[in-house]
């Protein structure tokens, strides 16, 4: 039986060619696209910079509203894991409407030990560090 053919794999070692290419879409001087093969990611990590700078901004958006009391530490932590409402109902077993209520400082502050225990864990954080911006 023949061994399939993948791309970046080296047949006599076995071995993994990690100089892979990537594919690129630009526009040329007459503004039709085309497409041409590279060995590096382009304008691709021009891109993602600026996303993960925007994630960023947000997180210190958060943090100052937290640290002014406008919002619970739940905001900068979903923020932080790029997560909303739905994802996060998700990932705790909350409703949805459970959690919105949370995001409420005054509701917060009632909240059993158990329960902000669940956060941490889905936020994959201490409880130290949940609440301790």
């Amino acid at each position: 039986m023949e061994k399939p053919k993948y791309p970046g794999l080296k047949e006599e070692s076995g071995k993994v060619d990690y100089n892979f290419r990537i594919l690129h879409y630009e526009l040329d001087e007459n503004g039709n696209y085309y497409s041409e093969m590279r060995n590096n990611w382009g304008h691709k990590e021009v891109t993602n910079q600026g996303s993960w700078d925007t994630v960023f901004e947000k997180m210190e958006i958060a943090r100052q509203d937290y640290l002014t009391g406008k919002v619970t530490p739940l905001v900068f932590h979903m923020e932080r894991c790029m997560m909303d409402v739905s994802l996060l109902s998700k990932f705790v077993g909350f409703s949805k409407f459970r959690i919105r209520r949370h995001l409420k400082p005054k509701v917060w502050n009632k909240l059993s030990p158990e329960v902000k225990a669940k956060y941490a864990e889905a936020f994959e954080c201490t409880m130290d560090q949940l609440v301790n911006l």
